[in-house]
């Protein structure tokens, strides 16, 4: 119990410095993020309308789109405790700029959410409890952001594969038919996307994404990345470098895994496809490694132990980052830049 507290003050402690460096609850929440939470089922449904709709009811959206997500990521990481005893992992699991830092500096994301959703789902199915409760919070997971199918589901399903073939079916049917149906009928109706652009605090580009389909989308992407990453390879380089690291200590550590179960966490890698938010994908498949270590009951193979304290060296670094840039308030804080 005090080891578990001591891991939620250093958890809290990390998830608000970035929060100290912006000044205020409010200016943590970016504008494009707090877009967002303006899309809701009021005009009909739409994709990543639920958070929206939930948070109708109250008023300032900045302030209630930080305390929701700090829950979220609170709930998130003592559940990760409850996965595994292992002190070493928790130590990994806290230090790292792709965790708490990072949650902390993209707090108002919808991934806190969904990164909750899969926690939750992960230690139902490690207790062998209520699995048929894991497709309707895969549901969830999927109307909340739709990236839950790409980076989530098939962790869930391969595990769940494990241990009850009818539930993994069953919650692929509920992943495809459901994203099926928000690619199909989920997007935004004229009068929400009027409704949207009238609101002063919304910013048109961040409501484009909602109307972008999957072909425009990647090749938007794609087409960012070639003259971004010349300009600034380093965005790019320095997550895919601490990714990679996460990377080799997984593969050495949970090499007994079935093959099918260890493989599923890197479908995530699509997600380099639909976004240019480098650092954000790093951080949720770094999560998605080290939930699964837990999870299967792995420790670090000794092999890696030097490497790992490297990695955990890296959170003297800062957050990683949540949209293009790597480590932005390090860079803030040497060049003056902006820290988004």
């Amino acid at each position: 119990m005090r080891d578990r507290f001591l891991f939620f003050v250093v958890f809290v402690v990390l998830f608000l410095i970035p929060t100290v460096y912006f000044g205020s609850l409010g200016g943590s929440v970016s504008d494009w993020v707090a877009s967002y939470w303006h899309v809701n089922y009021t005009y009909g449904f739409v994709r990543r309308g639920l958070v929206g709709t939930l948070a109708l009811p109250f008023g300032d959206v900045k302030r209630f789109a930080f305390w929701s997500t700090f829950m979220a990521s609170i709930l998130m990481a003592l559940i990760f405790t409850f996965l595994t005893e292992d002190r070493r992992l928790w130590l990994l699991f806290l230090l790292s700029p792709a965790t708490a830092l990072h949650l902390g500096f993209d707090v108002g994301r919808y991934d806190h959410f969904n990164l909750l959703l899969m926690a939750v789902s992960l230690l139902l199915i490690k207790r062998e409890r209520y699995l048929y409760v894991i497709p309707p919070l895969t549901a969830l997971g999927v109307l909340v952001h739709e990236a839950y199918v790409i980076y989530a589901v098939p962790v869930l399903t391969a595990i769940l594969w494990l241990k009850s073939k009818r539930v993994a079916i069953l919650n692929g049917i509920v992943a495809i038919s459901l994203v099926f149906a928000v690619v199909m009928w989920g997007n935004l109706s004229p009068q929400m996307e009027s409704y949207l652009l009238s609101r002063p605090e919304v910013i048109p580009d961040a409501i484009e994404v909602l109307s972008a389909g999957v072909k425009d989308t990647i090749f938007s992407n794609l087409s960012y990345i070639l003259g971004e990453v010349l300009r600034r390879p380093w965005d790019f380089l320095l997550p895919i470098l601490i990714l990679s690291g996460y990377t080799v200590v997984y593969l050495h550590s949970a090499r007994d895994l079935p093959p099918y179960v260890r493989m599923s966490p890197f479908t995530g890698l699509l997600l380099f496809l639909l976004g240019y938010d480098y650092p954000r994908w790093v951080s949720i498949m770094v999560m998605l490694l080290l939930f699964l270590m837990a999870f299967s009951g792995v420790t670090v193979h000794r092999k890696v132990r030097k490497l790992s304290f490297l990695l955990m060296a890296t959170t003297l670094l800062g957050p990683l980052g949540a949209g293009h840039y790597a480590f932005p308030i390090l860079e803030a804080l040497i060049f003056g830049t902006p820290p988004y």
